[in-house]
């Protein structure tokens, strides 16, 4: 039965979650729906999967004194989550919430690609590894949470001895795009396409796997999955690439585009014994988005005070021992994330004993030292969600606040909104909107997320009668440039304020329908990295507004509007641009408009 399972728990496991179905039709979602505008929210970022415990002392200085335990909620990606409280009634010292957070993957990154299979890394996201968590309260219902379930040690099966574990090799060291399209003479482009993303790139070996305590009587093959790419998207002919471990050859595959492939292969029980050693032959022009082994692993927590591990469905009770098992002395706590409830176990001869009710899914179950285990989530900081049903406007402003305020005191933003609401030539009604506004309601919290501008975009084109043009105010860079720690630390607030669509970026694919080039509206860029920038090209924008109603109006002083400067750019496809150019110089010169044209590379 175990052999007949095995792939079907797999597939379960491999399956990414449908939380957000974000997508262009009837269902489409915005990511605000499960908003509730009249009520307050505090959020936490977490980064790493675990149990996360919040202190009643964190909590009694941000919710009313009368907020009882039992009201307590908590949202991740739009749906509330089962949480744990110490109490259900009024919290006082010693008391907590505890709940089971999932470090960011590619729940949302999906949405960017026209076909989610195309996504090259699912377990690693192209934006952040970080994960947003909004908890708030209701005077009313309660919340979501794990019921407390009865450890039955009595008629209990044979003891299990082994479950399926993963272990898995993925990297973010290296990026790779298909952003070539040789028909167009490899001129770039910026949609999400097949195997765009993050590996290890062209290295002859990778770093070894070693599995963590193998069940060595499973005499049975177990898959080993690798995830690769050939790195090209004009192959001449078919390149073959073979997978070896430890210098033998288990799988091959003919590549003859630019596509990510998935090849799963039998490798013996005797393999896991060892560090096995993972290699890919054929070129240099090899990444490699991750490699999985799937192992019969006994129940030994190797010495540690959380031990996270899944099971098969089964319409049985089951009876489970977990040595090495760091309690101190203390029994550890188990939560089945998947069924939603805790069960206290038994500490005996320094086994951790409990039995667990049959469950219909495959589950994933946390054991936790019930003080050394919990992790500690980032503090809780406020979120005021607007309501922008109700609202309304001609000319949309994103910005990021680190560019309103100028040296001297004066809100630039404010000052650009006002004056193009207001001018006595074009005036628009005008709405601004900050982009961490856009990322906590239109993309579940994720920091640095394309979508957030395309979902709020949608949004806006869906429930706004009346707008016309988008403003991005402040410089962006494409998301490869800014996804690791050190990365955002020396870019944030210096040379990124507001994210761009794909690799190339490409500004109107924000507001155009996943595989579409057409804009719901008109957008445009200001890529100034400071209030003071601002400040003067919103003293050029007046002067030239104003420049055609205003000053001599003789030939003499008006010739200089009609002298223009063409500007082209870019590697290998300067030739072509320069002919465009110099097309489009004939083109203003030799119309009505008497231009006189200057095309510059």
């Amino acid at each position: 039965m175990r052999k007949l399972t095995l792939l079907a728990f797999l597939f379960s496991l491999h399956a990414i979650p449908s939380t957000a179905q974000m997508g262009d039709g009837p269902d489409t979602l915005a990511g605000n729906e499960w908003i509730d505008f009249d009520r307050s929210y505090f959020k936490t970022l977490l980064a790493q999967d675990g149990i996360y415990r919040i202190s009643y002392s964190e909590l009694s200085s941000l919710l009313p004194a009368n907020v009882e335990a039992n009201r307590i909620r908590l949202f991740y990606f739009g749906e509330e989550i089962p949480i744990y409280t110490s109490t259900e009634g009024p919290m006082g010292n010693g008391d907590f919430i505890e709940f089971f957070g999932k470090k960011n993957r590619s729940e949302m990154d999906r949405f960017l690609y026209q076909d989610s299979e195309a996504l090259f890394n699912p377990h690693l996201s192209l934006f952040t590894d970080s994960s947003a968590y909004f908890l708030t309260w209701n005077d009313i219902i309660s919340g979501e949470r794990y019921q407390p379930q009865l450890n039955e040690m009595s008629d209990l099966p044979p003891k299990e001895e082994f479950y399926w574990e993963k272990t898995l090799l993925s990297s973010n060291s290296n990026f790779t795009a298909k952003n070539k399209i040789p028909e167009a003479n490899k001129a770039e482009h910026s949609f999400f396409e097949d195997a765009e993303g993050f590996c290890y790139q062209n290295p002859v070996a990778y770093p070894a796997f070693s599995v963590s305590h193998p069940y060595t009587a499973y005499s049975d093959s177990v898959p080993f999955t690798v995830r690769y790419t050939h790195l090209s998207a004009d192959v001449p002919a078919p390149v073959t690439k073979t997978i070896k471990l430890n210098g033998v050859s288990y799988a091959s595959d003919q590549f003859s585009s630019f596509e990510p492939r998935e090849n799963t292969f039998l490798i013996p029980p005797s393999l896991l014994n060892a560090p096995i050693n993972l290699s890919i032959n054929g070129g240099n022009q090899t990444c490699m988005a991750s490699a999985e082994i799937t192992y019969p692993r006994q129940f030994n927590a190797a010495g540690n005070a959380v031990y996270i591990f899944s099971l098969e469905n089964s319409d049985s009770k089951k009876y489970i021992e977990v040595s090495n098992f760091a309690h101190g002395g203390v029994a550890p706590v188990l939560y089945d994330i998947t069924n939603e409830f805790r069960l206290e176990t038994v500490l005996q001869d320094g086994l951790v004993k409990f039995a667990l009710p049959a469950s219909a899914q495959d589950r994933k179950l946390v054991l936790i030292h019930p003080e050394n285990g919990p992790k500690t989530p980032s503090p809780l900081q406020p979120v005021e969600f607007i309501d922008y049903s109700e609202e309304d406007g001609e000319f949309l402003i994103i910005f990021n606040k680190a560019l309103a305020v100028d040296g001297n005191g004066t809100d630039q933003v404010q000052a650009y909104a006002e004056y193009r609401a207001n001018s006595p030539y074009y005036p628009y009604s005008t709405y601004t909107f900050e982009i961490q506004q856009l990322y906590d309601q239109f993309a579940y919290g994720l920091q640095r997320h394309t979508m957030a501008i395309r979902n709020f975009t949608w949004y806006i084109h869906k429930n706004w009668s009346e707008p016309k043009y988008l403003l991005l105010i402040g410089k962006g860079l494409e998301y490869q440039s800014i996804r690791s720690a050190s990365q955002v630390s020396a870019q944030q607030n210096v040379s990124f304020f507001l994210p761009t669509f794909g690799q190339t970026g490409a500004d109107n694919l924000l507001v155009s329908p996943i595989g579409s080039v057409d804009p719901y509206f008109v957008i445009g860029r200001l890529p100034v990295v400071s209030a003071d920038e601002l400040r003067i090209y919103l003293d050029k924008v007046k002067s030239f507004e104003a420049a055609p109603f205003g000053g001599g109006q003789t030939i003499q002083e008006k010739a200089w509007m009609k002298r223009l400067v063409h500007l082209g750019g870019g590697r290998e496809e300067q030739p072509i641009i320069q002919s465009y150019l110099q097309g489009m110089e004939q083109v203003i010169e030799n119309n009505r408009f008497g231009g006189q044209g200057n095309g510059l590379l």
